[in-house]
């Protein structure tokens, strides 16, 4: 992945997490793998849009409510862990308990289209960069949220090895 790559994702994700019009876009017109190491964040905040319909749209009162999304679930991720460990060593009875982690969970929401348990898993990882692009803010009227799109879902070099059309970086 590229630096120029890695600052778009950054970019976008800056840019859903502002505004839900953005991130419905993203999440109609990327795959989730679009991400990349970031991709956890973008499955949180398709997880918080989903649970909480009626939160705000934009601003800094969405920013909140994501944020606080991401505390909860990174709470009860640990929560299930500690459930599951704790079967796991023979301390509670019966069918193992679901956790995050459970393959076949990951595997049933890529099918159905809901979102991975295996991502929303990485919570507490996403606690400890989510500040740094809140921080970072984002002017929604001066991102070209389509030329960002077009950029992520584009390869970032054409078949003949060449950068794409307006890269200035050296193919050294």
């Amino acid at each position: 992945m590229t630096a120029r790559e890695t600052d778009l994702i950054d970019q976008l994700l800056s840019a859903m997490l502002w505004s839900r019009r953005c991130a419905d876009a993203a999440r109609v017109l990327l795959p989730i793998s679009t991400f990349a190491h970031r991709a956890a964040l973008a499955a949180l905040i398709d997880d918080h849009d989903r649970r909480h319909p009626r939160a705000a749209d934009a601003g800094t009162e969405r920013v909140a409510s994501i944020a606080a999304a991401v505390t909860a679930r990174a709470a009860d991720v640990r929560r299930a862990r500690a459930r599951h460990a704790a079967w796991a060593r023979g301390q509670v009875d019966g069918p193992e308990p679901t956790y995050y982690e459970c393959p076949a969970l990951g595997l049933a929401a890529r099918a159905s289209g809901d979102v991975d348990p295996l991502l929303i898993a990485r919570a507490d990882a996403v606690l400890a960069y989510l500040p740094e692009l809140v921080a970072a803010g984002v002017d929604l009227n001066d991102i070209d949220l389509a030329r960002v799109i077009r950029d992520l879902s584009e390869p970032s070099e054409n078949a003949r090895g060449q950068p794409p059309e307006g890269d200035t970086r050296s193919n050294l």
